[in-house]
């Protein structure tokens, strides 16, 4: 990695991390429609409440601790030295002969020191844990970040949705107003009476929309639905935070290379695959057995010593040296595997941030209080004469259009925000 761009670099990362979020910085511009139905009782819930509540609640946390503990304690296992054996033994019962008594006590020893190796195997397997654990951790945690933008996305989506069912409404009571007086048409009127329908429908398919991510944050959070509340709705007449642009995409490669808690897992399984083989190749050399004791044969005392150890003669451990060799293939395999995955994840993330944070970035403040001002122009010339009726629909429809277009704008700045953050692993920080 080219060190000139380690400045650089850090300054790009500390403004993309220290950028709030777009939800909290509009919050601010935005009103709560008349007619919302679906959460209207419940609190509000920031981003940082919902990364605190993941932090705490979410069960794939849980899952990945316990993951962790059933790998070091197989990996220890392996690691463990035998318990030394202790034998009374009497023989000779029942005969004419006095009878004999041994006590012997047999120690195995580990001439290949096989198991102090294991030992350090099984370090490696708890540092390949630990980071399994770190990676679990980050993905729940922007995941659940993802779904509260989602959620946040799909109430604002519904305010917007009921503020063009009000809109709509309205000119269809204002043209049934001036049918009646004869004013206008039979068909001016049947016409934005059912527009004002499709305005009804189209919101109450949103609301249910926003119930179902609402539902799908509480499941990225790991709570109950009913116990959740709201994100903070969006808010696009706000300006948005000042997103930087990006240094070459080695440097970005190289951080994630160093920081992505999958690399780190992964090497630290290949180091203790390495160690195994090692361990599985000395473990063709058995223990040897030194025993000692106390005989009493009819008065007479001694002493016994003993020595033994299995001959590698027709099991030289054959099998297992074989699984081991597997496993170490395995594990250089998923670490080029992951190498080359963390790689194109960061390609793809950085590709993303910077096309849309040229394209995006300078439309979406104010583009639906643009939409919305363009309307109210058309509606006040419709109703002096000056607008037909397809010119009035047609800019509510445009309105409705952008304002729409603008709140998912935002959404997918956040998302393509939080994909870079993930893709070079940084941590996502409980107050983002």
């Amino acid at each position: 990695m080219n060190c000139t761009h380690l400045p650089r670099l850090a300054a790009v990362l500390a403004v993309i991390l220290a950028a709030p979020p777009t939800s909290a910085a509009m919050a601010q511009t935005t009103t709560s429609p008349s007619g919302m139905v679906a959460g209207d009782s419940r609190p509000t819930l920031t981003l940082a409440d919902a990364l605190r509540m993941t932090v705490g609640s979410h069960p794939l946390l849980i899952d990945a601790a316990g993951r962790r503990l059933m790998r070091v304690g197989s990996a220890s296992e392996r690691a463990a030295f035998p318990n030394p054996h202790l034998e009374w033994r009497r023989e000779g019962m029942g005969a004419a002969s006095p009878t004999d008594e041994f006590i012997t006590a047999v120690l195995p020893i580990d001439i290949t020191g096989r198991r102090f190796i294991a030992r350090s195997g099984a370090r490696a397997t708890d540092r390949s844990a630990v980071a399994d654990s770190q990676a679990v951790a980050n993905t729940v945690i922007f995941e659940a970040a993802r779904a509260y933008h989602r959620a946040a996305l799909g109430s604002s989506l519904q305010m917007a949705a009921e503020r063009q069912r009000t809109a709509l409404v309205e000119i269809a009571r204002y043209d049934s107003t001036r049918w009646r007086e004869g004013a206008a048409s039979e068909g001016a009127a049947l016409r934005t009476g059912l527009e004002a329908d499709r305005g009804r429908a189209k919101a109450a398919l949103v609301a249910v929309d926003a119930e179902r991510l609402h539902s799908a944050l509480a499941v990225a959070i790991g709570v109950a639905a009913d116990s959740l509340g709201d994100p903070i709705p969006l808010g696009v007449a706000a300006t948005l935070p000042a997103l930087p642009a990006l240094p070459i995409l080695d440097s970005l490669q190289s951080v994630a290379i160093a920081q992505r808690p999958e690399l780190r897992a992964a090497r630290a399984a290949v180091d203790a695959a390495e160690r195994r083989v090692t361990v599985e190749r000395l473990a063709a050399v058995g223990d040897v057995s030194i025993g000692g004791g106390t005989r009493n044969s009819g008065g007479d005392r001694g002493g016994t010593i003993s020595v033994g150890m299995s001959i590698p003669l027709l099991n030289r451990n054959g099998p297992a040296r074989q699984i081991a060799q597997g496993e170490l293939l395995q594990a250089r395999a998923v670490l080029r595997q992951a190498e080359l995955q963390v790689r194109a994840e960061v390609a793809t993330a950085a590709a993303a941030y910077e096309r849309l944070r040229n394209n995006l970035l300078p439309l979406a403040p104010g583009a639906g209080a643009r939409g919305a001002e363009v309307a109210q122009i058309v509606q006040a010339a419709y109703r002096e004469g000056g607008a037909t009726l397809f010119e009035l629909l047609d800019a509510q429809r445009a309105a409705a259009e952008l304002d729409e277009a603008a709140l998912r704008w935002l959404t997918d700045l956040q998302l393509a925000r939080l994909d870079l953050l993930q893709a070079i692993g940084e941590q996502l920080p409980e107050a983002f």
